[in-house]
């Protein structure tokens, strides 16, 4: 075994103990929401967008699925094989929008980028968020312990997503839905919002992630709107337009549909 096998091996193994998998989301998919109620059900996770970041602003045709996530050495593979993953995707049209406000009012950017430029971006816009989330999609059909959930049948039947998504996680344990109900409730969006105003979430998480930039912005707080198809709020009719073209040409919906009927968890 090559060296650099045997440093993944350690890092691995001691991940092992750690967590239960892995959770993949395109950024602004919703995944700080469903982390917060994992968390409160005691269900660690490891989380990343898999190179997909705001910091990288990768071109999406040099998106690599998979390699922050699975192995890629096959010597490797043959002492650990990965652990379970859940994708997590949302509307490229509200995953854009989000991203906009995360880019230029919380990630310190410099750049003046107007909405519709930045949903039109190779680097940044709906584009990406489409094939990024078909790859995954794809890409999850083909292995042993992967899974999928849409953000939108999450937030529609939140008890449910988040029950099944605990069985799968941890199968031989039983949590009660009393308990998961608690927990939804807990989370709802007005109480992470009260919570983040307060100060709350960036002391349990940390100030990187919870921090607020401009207090007097709304469109600046992590927990920003959760609004299913809110992107119409932003949207010229060139900017609605154009989205529906890419849509189209993607065959999008449709595909996560078929797609989703062989992983989904909703």
């Amino acid at each position: 075994m090559r060296l650099v096998d045997l440093l993944r091996a350690i890092f691995f193994l001691k991940r092992k103990s750690e967590d239960l998998g892995s959770i993949v989301s395109f950024p602004k998919s919703g995944r700080t929401w469903l982390r917060v109620m994992l968390d409160k059900l005691n269900l660690p996770m490891r989380y990343t967008h898999d190179g997909s970041g705001y910091n990288a602003s990768r071109h999406f045709k040099d998106l690599q699925i998979g390699n922050k996530v699975l192995f890629r050495s096959r010597v490797l593979s043959i002492y650990f094989s990965p652990r379970r993953i859940l994708f997590l995707h949302r509307d490229p049209r509200d995953t854009a929008v989000s991203g906009y406000f995360q880019k230029t009012l919380r990630l310190g950017s410099k750049s003046e980028i107007s909405m519709a430029d930045f949903i039109r971006d190779p680097h940044l816009g709906v584009e990406k968020v489409i094939i990024f989330n078909l790859m995954w999609l794809a890409r999850g059909c083909k292995l042993k312990d992967f899974k999928s959930i849409g953000y939108e049948a999450l937030r529609a039947d939140s008890v449910n997503g988040l029950a099944n998504i605990a069985k799968w996680l941890r199968p031989d344990s039983a949590f009660g839905l009393s308990k998961v109900e608690e927990v939804v409730r807990e989370t709802s969006f007005k109480k992470m919002r009260e919570q983040e105003e307060k100060g709350e979430l960036s002391k349990e998480y940390d100030e990187k992630t919870f921090g607020i930039t401009v207090a007097s912005n709304p469109d600046s707080y992590k927990v920003r709107r959760g609004k299913i198809g809110g992107y119409t709020d932003y949207f010229s009719d060139k900017d609605l337009a154009y989205c529906d073209e890419l849509l189209a040409r993607y065959d999008y919906f449709n595909r996560v549909r078929e797609l989703s009927k062989q992983t989904g968890l909703l």
